[in-house]
């Protein structure tokens, strides 16, 4: 049974051997920075006002990378094998001249622009046929401006094409407008005619 105790109880360690002379700690000297002297004599101080002048410095030397070597490139059945001459050329055939940056070349180019296109007499079909709602012949101006400005300027069609409508919309607001006045006067001149008669 002491044998099991013996087997089960942990083993105590035994104490760290103390030194005999105790170690000074020395804490290390650090050694003074290495500068050299200037290349060149300092400048005068610069004027207020005026941006600091940063120092020339050597660019570090770096090692040269060695060369990058790629697998040769794939072709697909149909296709020609490219080869070394060809790198860097344009692509699908567009051999020829380089363009200028920002100028398109072949059958991409845009025409240039022309002149800008005004809207003056669509702008006036489309104001004297508001106008044609409020006063009565403005609405006939309206109609014949639009009708010419559909053939000069159909670029400005939602201009001219509103002055058409509300033209043609006064006119016969106006139309019907003096037609019941004239029945009016018509009904009211036959009352008055029979009223006097009697």
């Amino acid at each position: 049974m002491t044998d099991q105790n013996d087997q089960n109880t942990p083993e105590v360690p035994s104490a760290p051997p103390t030194p005999s002379s105790a170690p000074t700690p020395s804490a290390p000297v650090p050694s003074a920075p290495a500068f050299s002297a200037p290349s060149s004599p300092p400048s005068a101080p610069q004027a207020p006002g005026s941006a600091p002048v940063p120092p020339a410095y050597d660019s570090p030397a770096y090692p040269s990378a060695p060369a990058a070597q790629y697998p040769p490139a794939q072709s697909y059945p149909g296709q020609p094998a490219p080869d070394k001459a060809s790198y860097g050329q344009q692509p699908y055939g567009q051999q020829g001249v380089q363009q200028p940056y920002g100028q398109q070349g072949g059958q991409y180019a845009y025409a240039p622009a022309g002149p800008p296109q005004s809207s003056g007499l669509a702008i006036a079909a489309l104001v004297t046929g508001v106008a044609g709602l409020l006063v009565p012949l403005s609405g006939v101006a309206a109609i014949v401006l639009g009708f010419i400005a559909k053939k000069r300027q159909p670029h400005a069609k939602a201009l001219w094409l509103t002055g058409l409508i509300l033209g043609f919309a006064g006119t016969v607001f106006w139309l019907l407008y003096f037609a019941f006045i004239i029945v009016l006067f018509i009904i009211g001149f036959s009352q008055a005619g029979s009223a006097t008669t009697y």
